[in-house]
């Protein structure tokens, strides 16, 4: 409590020099201040506590999404009704970062029983990005969820996590034989976000560069590209694409040549 109250009076007194500094050109004389040498300072110091009243106020205000707070969208995740689940995930999701306090109850409704609930909590998660850091082994777990589309979009959002989600590099190489060309694909990109930490991935990713689908084999070649020489033992594969009559995936393959062999 007593520090809290050392905070609240340092904020004071940085709000009353302030506003002492942007009343500089209507001070009142030192004449005036002869007569009554209180009342302005006692009066800047009431709009100072007026200003810092509001200051507190507007920052412990919790985020809110179509007229309901954080809180009451996370109780939602727990409603008995599929559609308010959806709907609660989507609300929280819309929020990204703001709704970070809700990690918890997210990680929790990836367990949902509703394929379109948790699908819609994993974007959430992706939404909040970075803050959902906590997530990364549930998120990891849900890349072998049932659904495809629950699987895209944890791998996505371990993506969006960042380096903190390193440890769930493993599993994203192994989404790159997903059954699902979508999956293998975003699995591709957030490997490349990855960037030389996905090296352990290599042996993968070589493997991937011969999927049936065009667009993996494109984003596989630049998430190599993104790893740079550590990639080095791709490079017969990659020059194996240089072959290819798709100009995207021959593109891809040549940038990724240029990466991994460029001389440091």
């Amino acid at each position: 409590m007593k520090t809290r109250q050392v905070a609240v009076a340092k904020k004071e007194n940085q709000l009353l020099a302030f506003v002492w500094a942007q009343s500089e050109t209507k001070r009142p004389s030192s004449a005036v201040f002869a007569t009554q040498p209180t009342s302005f300072g006692d009066s800047m110091r009431k709009v100072a506590v007026i200003c810092l009243a509001l200051f507190m106020s507007s920052c412990s205000k919790e985020a809110e999404h179509g007229g309901k707070t954080v809180s009451q969208w996370r109780q939602g995740l727990k409603d008995a009704d599929a559609k308010t689940r959806l709907k609660s995930a989507n609300a929280l999701g819309a929020l990204g970062a703001k709704a970070k306090s809700a990690v918890p109850d997210l990680m929790a409704a990836l367990q949902d029983a509703d394929g379109q609930v948790r699908a819609k909590v994993a974007t959430a998660l992706w939404s909040i990005g970075a803050d959902a850091e906590e997530a990364v082994p549930a998120l990891t777990a849900a890349l072998k969820d049932k659904s495809a589309e629950v699987r895209l979009c944890a791998a996505g959002a371990l993506a969006e996590i960042g380096p903190k989600a390193r440890d769930a590099i493993p599993a994203l190489a192994l989404a790159l034989k997903d059954k699902d060309a979508d999956v293998r694909d975003q699995a591709a990109k957030s490997l490349g976000r990855f960037g030389a930490d996905a090296k352990e991935a290599v042996t993968d990713m070589v493997v991937a560069l011969k999927d049936p689908s065009p667009a993996v084999r494109v984003d596989v070649a630049y998430a190599l590209a993104a790893i740079g020489p550590e990639a080095a033992p791709a490079i017969p594969a990659l020059q194996d694409l240089l072959k290819e009559t798709d100009g995207n995936i021959r593109g891809a393959a040549k940038h990724a040549l240029k990466k991994i062999q460029a001389k440091e």
